[in-house]
């Protein structure tokens, strides 16, 4: 593609088409504004529609799903990832390299990072990495909502626009409006992927997310070919419980995978060792040490293989998964306008940090506050969320899971724009999770969630209207 080899695993779906101005792939899975699954021949349909690589791009970046696209033209050659950096990428100027992993962008040992404070502890998979650092010095990752420059090596960001305003209007109607856009934009995307894709499995669980998915495949619940629960302790006992009262409910048949009792369902120990050598490569781990343990390896590998696992890793924007209760404290004293960068830091858990090195990590929390809109400052939590701790965790995790294409159906901007300008109190006490299964499956709405904590959120809580009158003593907005 222009003056660049791509090299892939063969099983990796590719789009490709060309146009006078330049020539574009898309890798992995993604839907397109209008709903179309893109293959090759949907994609030659948005580059000919396209008038330059500019338009062309400002379409692909409006795509959902968890995948990479690379455009190349005589003056632009740009990488992008999926907005929720899933399908991650690394880069290593030195070696003018782009991976999907570390050790993909480099071809000699690791030149250890001593610039992160965390970097050792990352390194063994004892903390996170984050900013863009990587275990190697000359490596770094490309966030998500920006694109890797391929002519200087720089990342860019592009999203969010600077006209993007995340202020939610304190009325009922407005709240239900924007829950209804992510709700619209999310069955179109779901319902373009189980028609596209096979076989595709839905875990379900006695968490959130799994709920909301499914609720939001109400309509296409035929389309799913498997969905299952994996029991590999006590703990998931209790999920295996209620997703079995979940299935029952909703009328679906229910795979359950128990590694525990079900011997057939173990795998040997020396395959177990390779599959935990793949995943500290895929992680970048340089210890070569990975802490998944033989029954998530026995669970993940027991599903039909080749196709897609539907996963909940950036809907869990709707519970304001980590905003936590000191953000949440900070959010209704200051009404998002004031943001305590040590706080972020603390909330974001990056692992054990020293006293003497706060200051640096602090900065960085900082920095790239500054690379946002003004607007987009009232959600600091949730982009914090998405580029940090999404792009370099699922970045990485992801390429571990390989019996299966794991996908996260909400990595849209249309989606990530309305769960992020829901304001952070409703979707924290998981009062817009229940509106999403009362507007779709409201059979489910009270079924108990194995986290007595979640179940605690929604006792006494205040109806939104009530809590949308309590609000509008502060302002119009929130």
């Amino acid at each position: 593609m222009g003056g660049w080899f791509l090299k892939h695993c063969p099983s990796l779906p590719i789009a490709v088409a060309h146009t006078s101005f330049a020539s574009v792939a898309v890798l992995g899975h993604a839907v397109d504004t209008k709903g179309n699954y893109i293959d090759s021949a949907q994609l030659a349909v948005l580059a000919d529609q396209a008038v330059d690589v500019e338009d062309l791009a400002s379409e692909l970046e409006y795509a959902a799903g968890r995948f990479g696209v690379i455009i190349s033209g005589p003056n632009v050659s740009r990488l992008y990832v999926d907005p929720g950096g899933a399908f991650g990428a690394v880069y290593n100027p030195s070696q003018t390299c782009v991976g999907s992993t570390l050790f993909t962008a480099i071809t000699d040992p690791v030149e250890p990072d001593r610039t992160y404070p965390l970097a050792d502890a990352a390194s063994k998979g004892e903390a996170r990495f984050a900013f863009g650092h990587t275990p190697d010095k000359r490596v770094r990752r490309l966030l998500c909502n920006h694109y890797l420059d391929l002519d200087t090596f720089e990342m860019v960001r592009h999203w969010p626009k600077a006209g993007d305003v995340f202020a939610c209007d304190l009325t009922t109607d407005r709240i239900h409006e924007t829950i209804d856009q992510f709700i619209e934009r999310q069955k179109s995307v779901l319902n373009a992927f189980t028609r596209a894709i096979s076989p595709c499995s839905l875990p379900i669980s006695g968490g959130a997310d799994s709920r909301i998915l499914l609720a939001l495949c109400t309509d296409i619940l035929p389309q799913i070919d498997n969905f299952f629960v994996h029991r590999t302790n006590r703990y998931t006992s209790f999920d295996r419980n209620i997703a079995s009262t979940i299935a029952k409910t909703v009328g679906i048949d229910l795979n359950i995978y128990d590694p525990v009792s079900d011997q057939a369902l173990r795998k040997r120990p020396a395959y177990v060792s390779k599959i935990q050598r793949w995943h500290a490569l895929a992680m970048g781990q340089t210890d070569g040490l990975s802490p998944i343990y033989a029954r998530e390896v026995d669970v993940l590998e027991a599903p039909p293989r080749d196709g897609i696992v539907i996963r909940g890793n950036v809907t869990d924007l709707s519970k304001a998964v980590l905003w936590r209760r000191p953000g949440l404290r900070q959010f209704q004293q200051t009404r998002g306008t004031q943001n305590d960068h040590d706080l972020s830091l603390r909330l974001m858990m990056l692992g054990n940090v020293e006293p003497s090195e706060r200051e640096t990590l602090v900065r960085s929390v900082a920095d790239w506050e500054a690379t946002l809109p003004e607007a987009a400052h009232l959600r600091l939590q949730d982009f914090l969320s998405l580029e940090q701790f999404r792009s370099h965790g699922q970045g990485s995790l992801f390429y571990a899971l390989n019996h299966n294409f794991f996908l996260t159906p909400s990595a849209d901007r249309v989606m990530l724009k309305a769960l992020i300008t829901l304001p952070p109190p409703i979707r924290a006490n998981f009062l817009v999770n229940d509106l999403i299964l009362e507007k779709l499956m409201p059979e489910i709405v009270d079924i108990p969630y194995v986290r007595d904590e979640d179940n605690q959120l929604r006792v006494g809580r205040l109806s939104l209207k009530d809590w949308v009158s309590k609000s509008r003593e502060g302002g119009e907005t929130l």
